[in-house]
Formats: structure tokens, sequence, C-alpha cells
């Protein structure tokens, strides 16, 4: 009876060994030295981060003066400062509000005959943004690399502002950067029209105005002409309220889209933008980049819009996967890039198996010869 059991155990045994040897049950996950694959580093521009981070708390302060009924002139950003231009000297009420709701900021200077007062941020405040920047970037990639499917990818922190991303087994290295790198910084603006636009080409304007261009391709994808468009500063609406991000195709021009969805809070935003400006154009701007400024023809509640563009199918469903994974807070720049085949990978596959052949081959000669007919036994189990 226990001969029985005995065997029965053993072939227990012998059919789980087969069943984990069987190919489809035994799919390991090549790494970037074995499978092949690219090798980036990416610089993150922390300083554009506290830009970007200097130009929000203008629009804030303005809000913020606005309703204590403060009269200035001019607030603007002047590299990492702020000055404030004052109609009529509030500087006491305006240091109460600096100093209530933008503790990390030093008044530098006041000059009671301008009105003037200038803002110098904090060190520990440039550096946390900076910080801040890095590990945020650091998420937005991996949210890419995701959507991308890339399997077992390794994305990590190296040094202060850098980050190592190593991606296996890709195949179109220059879509995967251009995934990875885009900003996608997404902003809806006002446009400008009561200024002229011989004054916009010759630069002559408010110095609340920026000036944006939508580019023109011809079939073959060169560029024929760019449209400037003068936007009011600052943006009405970013894409930080963006939930959800889709290609759809036109059925007027069959033509594909990107449609972009608000959240809760960036619906109610959308509609209340598009029913203050009804006959007002709004620039839809990625990037520094109009993609398009259509007139708002009526209140648009829902929260949708649309970018459209000379689109390739391919370039919408990129631009919606870095819509969905987020905007970098910041642009980043490709310090290094390295594009690693599999023929190294592949030899050490083949080495390593002819190495583990020779090896059992080895240990099974040895116990025949040394055991004997008891070596023969150990060998078969």
């Amino acid at each position: 009876m226990k001969t029985i059991y005995r065997y029965v155990i053993i072939a227990i045994v012998l059919l789980g060994a087969i069943y984990y040897l069987l190919p489809q049950n035994n799919n390991i996950n090549l790494g970037l030295d074995l499978k092949g694959g690219m090798h980036v580093i990416l610089g993150v521009q922390v300083n554009k981060a506290v830009e970007a981070k200097l130009n929000s708390i203008v629009s804030q302060l303005k809000r913020d003066l606005l309703d204590k009924s403060v009269d200035y002139a001019y607030i603007r950003k002047v590299g990492n400062k702020i000055e404030i231009a004052l109609k009529i000297d509030s500087s006491e009420l305006v240091k109460g509000i600096i100093d209530k709701n933008y503790p990390y900021f030093e008044i530098s200077s006041w000059q009671e005959s301008d009105k003037k007062l200038t803002l110098v941020l904090s060190e520990n405040e440039a550096e946390r943004i900076k910080n801040y920047a890095v590990d945020q970037a650091l998420q937005v990639v991996r949210n890419r690399v995701d959507e991308f499917g890339v399997t077992e990818p390794v994305i990590q922190k190296q040094g202060q502002y850098q980050i190592l991303v190593q991606l296996p087994g890709v195949t179109d290295p220059k879509r995967a950067l251009e995934l990875i790198g885009k900003t996608a910084q997404l902003e809806f603006y006002l446009v400008d029209e009561d200024i002229d636009m011989r004054n916009v080409l010759s630069g002559n304007i408010p110095p609340d105005d920026i000036v944006l261009y939508q580019k023109l391709y011809d079939d073959k994808g060169r560029e024929i002409n760019k449209i400037p468009y003068p936007l009011k500063r600052p943006p009405v609406l970013t894409g930080e309220y963006l939930s959800d991000a889709e290609v759809r195709i036109s059925p007027q021009y069959n033509q594909p889209y990107v449609m972009i969805r608000f959240d809760a809070v960036g619906s109610k935003l959308f509609e209340e933008i598009t029913s203050n400006n009804v006959g007002k154009k709004l620039a839809i701007v990625l990037d520094n980049q109009v993609y398009s400024a259509p007139v708002i023809r009526e209140p648009i509640a829902g929260g949708i819009a649309q970018i459209t563009g000379d689109f390739t199918m391919q370039e919408a469903r990129d631009l919606a996967v870095v819509l969905r994974a987020g905007s970098l807070p910041a642009p980043v720049e490709i310090l290094e890039n390295r594009t690693v085949g599999p023929s190294l990978g592949r030899d050490s596959i083949e080495s390593g198996i002819k190495a583990a052949i020779i090896a059992l081959i080895m240990v099974i000669a040895f116990l025949a010869y040394y055991y004997k007919l008891a070596g023969i036994f150990a060998n078969i189990a």
C-alpha cells in the first residue's frame, strides 16, 4: 500500500513539473539587457515650473486685489519677481493680502514715487516647486508609458532633476520619445479682437496680451503658413480640469479629432466662460500652439470640447494618450538617448541554454559513472 502511495506522489510531482515547463506557463518578461529597447535620461526644466507658478500667482493676485477694491495699474512677472504698480497708495492693504495669502513671498522693495511693490519668491518655496515638478513629471511619464503598453518599464528619479526611463522591446523609439516628452499643457484663451492686426504683426500689443500662432500644413504635412492670434492673459481655463480624451471621426470631413471632457468643476467653469463670452472667439492652445479658435455661438453645457487639426489617426491617438495621462508640470529635455539592440541579449540567452545543457549532461554522466546502478536510478528520478 505504501508503494502505491509513493508512485502516486511521484506521478503527481512529475506531472506538475511537466505542466510548469510548458511554454505558456513559463512567460518570463525580459529586461532591456536581454530584449533590447530604449534607454533615455530626461532632464526636467524646473525653472520653467517656477515660472509657471509665478504666472499662476499673478493671475490669483489680480483676483485678490480686485476683491478688495485695490486700484492697480499692472501686476506682472519680471524674472523671478512680481511687480505691483498701484494707482493710489494702498500699499499697507496689499502687504496685508500678501502676508495672509502668500507668506512665501518677501517684499524686497517699495518705491513710493512710483507706488510700486516688488515681491521675491523665497528660496525654500522655489526649491519645493522644483522638487514637486520632478515628482509630478515622474508620475506623468509613468502614466504615459502605461498607456503606451510597455511591459515592465523602468521609470525612476536619477540625480536631483533627472528621470531615467528604460523601455524594453520598444520598436518605434521616435513615437515613444514624442509621447514621453510632449508637455501637453492645454489652455483656453479669449482672443483679443479689439486690437488691430497691424499692431499684432509689429509686436505693439497690450502688456496683458500674448501672441501665439496656428500652423497650417499642406497635404504632405509641410508647414505653409502661420496665423497670429492676440490672446488675453491669463488663460480662462486649463487642462488641469480634464477628465478624459478620446479620438472621434468627424462625419462632415471624415477627419479624426480629439474630444475632451472636463470634470464637474471644469464643466461648470466652461459653461460660465461660454455663457459670458457669446460671439467671441475662444482659442484652444496646446503647448503654446493654437489648434483652433472657434466663435462661441451659445453657452456650452456638459463640459465637452473638441481639438481639431490636420491630424493623422496616429497623431490623434497619441494626443489623446498624453492628455489622458496629464500634462507635464515643466518641459523635459532628452539628455541621453540610446537604443539597445537585442543581439547581446540573444547571445546571452543562447549561451545560458548551452551552459545549462552541458552542465546537465556532465552531472548525469558523473552520477552514472561514480554511483553505477544507483546513479542511473537517480538520473531517471
